[in-house]
């Protein structure tokens, strides 16, 4: 007699049963492990344009901050072929990493003189505020503003040149 080398019913029955059991187990950690990763990659970037907008106001704006993120990554018209902000942020509001950033700017600053890559005259700001909006996944909006702190909340964030918007707190 032949012997018999496949699985039976039975046997692949239990191995799909497994399969779902060790799928049902671990996705919600993949997710929360996504979502997890998201936020420390939103934190890493509005800390990047914080960065960008005091590299902005030290060397080219007269110690003001650009009104856009557009302007940010706008390269100086003369001696420099990057801007403050990669150029993925040609866009204000942006999209990255399943969040949406937007600019807000504060107060123009009549009477400064041209920024040095090509604003108008004036146009450059005294205060801004950046928010950060999960579009798909995400379980918190981040903010920042010029004072380099960034808050979180779990609802809508109110623009907030000063002090910490209302309902959220200061993570770093």
């Amino acid at each position: 007699m032949k012997g018999n080398n496949s699985f039976s019913w039975i046997e692949l029955l239990i191995v799909i049963a497994v399969v779902g059991i060790v799928g049902t187990i671990s996705v919600p950690s993949w997710l929360r492990a996504r979502v997890a990763g998201s936020e420390a990659s939103i934190v890493a970037l509005l800390h990047a344009i914080n960065s960008a907008q005091s590299r902005y106001a030290a060397s080219c704006a007269n110690g003001y901050y650009a009104p856009t993120l557009t302007l940010l990554a706008t390269p100086p018209a003369t001696g420099g072929d990057h801007g403050f902000l990669g150029q993925d942020f040609e866009n204000d509001p942006s999209l990255k990493t399943s969040y949406s950033i937007t600019l807000t700017a504060g107060l123009a600053a009549p009477g400064v003189p041209a920024p040095c890559n090509g604003m108008v005259p004036g146009t450059v700001v005294t205060t801004y505020f950046v928010t950060a909006v999960p579009t798909n996944d995400g379980d918190h909006v981040f903010g920042t503003n010029q004072s380099g702190r960034i808050y979180q909340s779990s609802g809508p964030m109110k623009v907030t040149y000063s002090g910490v918007p209302f309902g959220a707190s200061e993570i770093q």
